[in-house]
């Protein structure tokens, strides 16, 4: 079960102090936290969260990871049949077939 505890204070420094407070305890193995926020307020009233974890970084992570694993497994193209190194070339002359390796070079004709 979880349980949220909200903690007031009059300046944000003090706020801080035991947000590192916890995470030491944590270190210890004394509490459980899944996270610890500090809410502040500006002179304007516009309210800000300093989260001890990036979520935003975490997220990227966690999805970039899953979905290279899913691709790999799944989207993975199947190697063609036959390796581009093996293909024969067909020299159909004058009624005469012979196989002609990719590799072997060709005399190029010269015209005039």
């Amino acid at each position: 079960m979880s349980n949220l505890v909200v903690i007031g204070f009059d300046n944000p420094a003090d706020a801080f102090e035991l947000r590192g407070a916890l995470a030491r305890m944590q270190a210890q193995y004394l509490i459980e936290m899944e996270d610890a926020v500090v809410v502040t307020r500006n002179e304007k009233g516009a309210v800000q969260l300093h989260q001890a974890v990036n979520l935003t970084a975490a997220g990227a992570v966690s999805g970039a990871f899953w979905g290279s694993l899913i691709g790999l497994l799944f989207l993975n193209p199947l190697p063609p049949p036959i390796a581009p190194a093996e293909i024969i070339c067909i020299s159909i002359t004058a009624g005469k077939t012979s196989a002609i390796p990719a590799s072997a070079s060709v005399p190029s004709r010269a015209t005039k």
